[in-house]
């Protein structure tokens, strides 16, 4: 294990990250939260207001903004390459451009801050409180833990390459599909000591995330139609599977009521499957103008936005009635999203 102490680029100025201010704002008249549905911090936030926002990754590389709210596009982030995570204090989005990583912040318009890393990231997750963010890195049997706070850089060596991250936020334990075969494996944050044994090979390319309940990884499978679930708690299997119609490429839970829900990108299908994650059965099927990729939703559940991998728009999507609402113009494809809830109205 090596440790080093990370800086970043502030234009040409080499600074220490501790010794940035934490905030930042988008505009001089819209300032924004960041949190996902099914956030990185565990809990759902259930606020949705008119200062709403996504971050839409798109194919050449630029990150566009638009108005969730007005389902209109605002103009690109000062951050170009692809989007990794958000923050749970909602003060930054981590994105990242070939071996530099950029933290967007959310509260005022200063260039982002910027990590140098020793490879491309390919995967990261913030820890709960916001001070720490692991990264994985494209060919490397490794993880980078960067110290928010005090600027310093660990270097955690692993027998594989990390692809997918999440995290357990009711313990300390990481969860990191590997790029080789999709391998799962269970992470000690603190030690770095590995706690899963043989655990099933889910494909390359294959995504997870965590239940609203914390409880489970749901696992999006490449290698054939199929959301794998496992259980958070040693000996870490595989508890039940459920078959699709199409082979998925991306997840996202939402909470309606006493409900919770997945939504599942069908690709192939062109469509968005819908599941109950409380009793495991289908709700229903959303069909899109396109082929779905990525899904991020409102504070409180009631809207989804679906990215078209194929087409130069996003998806909006009503949950309860699992109907189309509207739709955004990106100019261009794109491939992931991140809805943001702005600060007024909490």
């Amino acid at each position: 294990m090596r440790v080093q102490i990370a800086t970043i680029l502030l234009g040409a100025t080499m600074i220490p990250i501790a010794s940035l201010p934490a905030t930042a704002q988008i505009s001089d008249d819209t300032v924004v939260d960041l949190l996902a549905v099914q956030s990185p911090c565990g809990e759902p936030d259930r606020y949705r207001g008119k200062k709403d926002q996504l971050y839409i990754e798109r194919d050449d590389g630029s990150i566009l903004l638009a108005d969730a709210y007005r389902l209109q596009a605002l103009g690109t982030a000062r951050s170009n390459g692809k989007l990794l995570a958000a923050s749970c204090n909602r003060r930054f989005v981590a994105t990242a451009d070939s071996q530099q990583l950029h933290l967007l912040s959310t509260k005022n318009d200063r260039q982002p801050m910027t990590v140098l890393l020793p490879a491309d990231a390919v995967g990261a997750v913030f820890t709960k409180n916001s001070r720490q963010l692991w990264v994985g890195l494209s060919g490397r049997n490794e993880v980078v833990d960067i110290d928010l706070n005090t600027g310093q850089l660990r270097t955690i060596p692993l027998p594989f390459a990390a692809a997918r991250l999440s995290a357990d936020f009711k313990g300390h334990n990481l969860y990191i599909l590997d790029q080789k075969a999709g391998g799962l494996h269970v992470i000690d944050e603190r030690s770095g000591r590995i706690l899963s044994g043989e655990l099933p090979k889910f494909g390359i390319g294959a995504d997870l995330m965590r239940s609203p309940t914390d409880n489970e990884l749901w696992i999006v499978r490449s290698d054939r139609p199929q959301i794998s679930i496992v259980r958070t708690k040693p000996p870490f299997a595989v508890i039940k599977a459920i078959d699709l119609p199409a082979t998925a490429r991306s997840i996202q839970f939402v909470r309606r009521g006493h409900r919770n829900i997945a939504l599942v990108s069908l690709p192939a299908a062109n469509s968005i499957a819908a599941i109950d994650a409380d009793k495991f059965f289908f709700i229903g099927n959303i069909d899109v103008h396109g082929s779905p990729a990525s899904i991020s939703a409102s504070g409180d559940g009631e809207r989804s936005f679906v990215s078209l991998s194929d087409k130069s728009m996003v998806e909006v999507v009503d949950v309860d009635s699992l109907s189309l609402f509207g739709s955004i113009d990106t100019g261009l494809p794109a491939s992931k999203l991140i809805h943001v809830a702005g600060a007024g109205g909490r």
